[in-house]
């Protein structure tokens, strides 16, 4: 279950993985909490805030799922990393684009074999990092990392988005606590 303003990538859309050596992804678009969209300013906010923003890791705990639709290879020993990263709204004076990025989650670096055709990556939202309490996070985004002069030379992403649930197809059959009469 997902709504199209939290998604990275659409369903059924490939995004090519296939980046700059070295330099960090960004995986499909940047996700506005508000949902009004990057450089747009804040329609309402109710109370004394100036900027808007949200801390997405507490409250109810949507997950964000990344679906790797063509397996990652690479030709120069790259490790994948994917990283959830979390940004604050500059304001009318920068826009109301994105300030700083800061990873909020990562799977960590791993061999781009553990990435074949058909897998779902799965992190939690965090609360926000401590030095992002204030002001709090408005914009989300998912990347792959880069690694100096390393690159993937295959891979791409069918869907990532935040869900709010997970979507395991082995839980269809699993057993009910009620019989129908």
């Amino acid at each position: 279950m997902f709504d199209s303003a939290t998604a990275f990538v659409q369903p059924n859309s490939a995004f090519s993985l296939i980046g700059v050596a070295g330099s960090d992804l960004q995986i499909g678009n940047v996700v506005d909490l508000m949902g009004v969209g990057v450089g747009v300013a804040p329609p309402n906010i109710i109370g004394n805030r100036s900027l808007y923003g949200v801390d997405p890791g507490i409250g109810f705990k949507p997950v964000v799922e990344i679906n790797i639709l063509a397996g990652l290879a690479t030709g120069n020993a790259m490790t994948a990393e994917f990283a959830i990263q979390y940004a604050p709204d500059t304001g009318s004076a920068g826009g109301y684009l994105p300030g700083t990025w800061e990873n909020a989650s990562t799977t960590g670096p791993k061999a781009v074999s553990e990435y074949p055709a058909g897998t779902q990556i799965r992190m939690d939202l965090p609360p926000a990092p401590p030095d992002q309490q204030l002001p709090p996070p408005r914009y989300i985004r998912a990347v792959l990392v880069g690694e100096a002069a390393k690159n993937l030379n295959a891979g791409t992403v069918q869907f990532a988005g935040i869900v709010m649930s997970r979507t395991d197809p082995v839980n269809k059959n699993a057993p009910n606590n009620y019989v129908q009469a």
